[in-house]
């Protein structure tokens, strides 16, 4: 399984929410099932943002589920990810905090 990565450099809201959708997009096109984004500007405002846009995408049911890395090991949708996809921690080595995306 190709788990894709990519870095949103922009800082302003309607450009996050942009750069989102096309890495989304691009992944979908792909047929890839994982999708980990992370952040270039990682202030609270940028991540929050980005939280409420994903959750805003589950809601609408664009994803199945997003989480934080941080939280792989201390949630079922982390351990869900880390069964199905043991690679992703290889994924997430050296890497900022970043959104795990289940499409």
């Amino acid at each position: 399984m190709r788990i894709n990565r990519y870095l949103v450099s922009a800082e302003k809201n309607d450009k996050i929410q942009t750069e989102i959708l096309y890495y989304l997009a691009s992944v979908r096109a792909e047929k890839c099932e994982i999708l980990v984004i992370s952040f270039e500007n990682e202030t609270d405002k940028v991540l929050s943002y980005a939280m409420k846009i994903l959750k805003s995408l589950k809601q609408k049911g664009s994803i199945d589920f997003f989480i934080r890395s941080s939280a792989l090991e201390s949630s079922t949708e982390g351990s869900y990810i880390l069964n199905k996809y043991p690679e992703i921690v290889n994924a997430l080595e050296n890497s900022r905090d970043s959104f795990v995306i289940k499409l």
